[in-house]
């Protein structure tokens, strides 16, 4: 929830500073989190109360990360390369997931999670000094001219209401988030535990369903989905066939009481 309330400040503020100092910004977040949340596994140990800080800082730091990263295509690529652009964002996106998830399942595994932190704070650091020296906008973005971040948002959802296109868009992904999100991050979990296969195997379910999703994007990225809305609908009820069968077989595992 505080991720998701942030994100609506994080979009507007994407429009009004620089997104590559602000993607720098919350990087520095990012690892200022997890480097105090190793400090903290490694002294005194891991608890709930302490995976719970986590989940909130660094969600927040996810939120004005996520909108500003999503305005950077747009001033690297020109208009009419931004679609396979965007596209191919994407599928590098899933194939670090495909490549990331078994590691760190092993991490986990075998390094503990102060060990996780401390690689994922490190990735982040190659991230932010990447955006710092190497990234460079071709085509800058003027900011916003809205008065305040309350009339940005007030824009936003006047515009939703008005594009039935744009409004159907964000209803589809809220419900893909709210139906399919949950399973892939606490169902597989739960059908890990509950089945002691362990970190590395779920760390596998992992790298699976990223490489499943780059494929899709692939397909558009090379012109072979553009506009192709049967294509996307079949990715969207496979996802959600793919839940259904997570978590019935979740409750399938569990005992009955």
């Amino acid at each position: 929830m505080p991720r998701a309330l942030m994100l609506l400040f994080g979009g507007a503020l994407a429009d009004r500073i620089d997104a590559r100092r602000t993607m720098i910004l919350a990087n520095l977040g990012r690892i200022a989190v997890l480097t105090a949340a190793a400090v903290v596994a490694v002294t005194q140990g891991v608890s709930l109360a302490l995976l719970l800080a986590v989940a909130v800082v660094f969600g927040l730091m996810d939120a004005i990360y996520g909108p500003a990263s999503g305005t950077m295509p747009r001033q690297l690529v020109r208009t009419e390369d931004l679609v396979p652009a965007a596209a191919m964002s994407q599928f590098a996106s899933r194939l670090a997931v495909f490549a990331g998830a078994p590691i760190g399942g092993l991490l986990v595994a075998y390094g503990g999670l102060a060990a996780v932190m401390a690689v994922n704070a490190f990735s982040f650091a190659v991230v932010a000094i990447a955006l710092a020296f190497v990234i460079k906008p071709r085509y800058p973005r003027p900011p916003s001219t809205g008065t305040t971040i309350r009339a940005d948002l007030r824009d936003g959802f006047a515009y939703l209401r008005r594009a039935a296109s744009a409004r159907t868009l964000v209803i589809a992904l809220f419900g893909l988030n709210l139906c399919v999100g949950p399973v892939l991050a606490v169902g597989l979990v739960l059908r890990t535990s509950e089945a002691g296969w362990g970190a590395p195997t779920l760390g596998l379910f992992q790298a699976c369903s990223g490489i499943a999703a780059a494929v899709p994007i692939a397909m558009t990225a090379f012109g072979f989905a553009a506009g192709s809305l049967g294509v996307a609908t079949a990715c969207l009820i496979t996802a959600a066939l793919f839940a259904v069968l997570v978590t019935w077989s979740t409750i399938r595992l569990r005992p009955s009481r």
